[in-house]
């Protein structure tokens, strides 16, 4: 992993992504403890596989979530646009943050 990428992904959970994860991972945890004993598998093995994916979040999921930091907070976004910037030719999942900085702001 670069430089560039471990700063980014150090930067986006210090913005609020570690938080946001650890918050869906409870709502998943939830969903799997009240899941009903005679329920489908095939929903339980989703909900399985996406607390998976929460506790071992790959750049795409991080990269999505920081998006929706940087949409809500003009700050977040204007400290993770330049290692963005950089690091997206090698990372298309980053480009809809790069994206952010030109729409409008509401």
């Amino acid at each position: 992993m670069s430089k560039d990428l471990e700063t980014f992904i150090r930067a986006a959970h210090a913005a609020g992504v570690g938080r946001r994860l650890a918050d869906l991972a409870q709502e998943v945890d939830a969903v799997i403890a009240s899941y009903p004993r005679y329920g489908g598998a095939r929903y339980l093995t989703r909900l399985t596989e996406q607390r998976r994916r929460l506790a071992e979040p790959d750049l795409p999921l991080i990269a999505h979530l920081t998006a929706e930091l940087c949409g809500q907070d003009a700050r977040v976004l204007a400290a993770l646009l330049p290692l963005a910037h950089r690091l997206a030719p090698g990372h298309a999942c980053l480009r809809r943050v790069i994206a952010l900085a030109g729409a409008p702001r509401h």
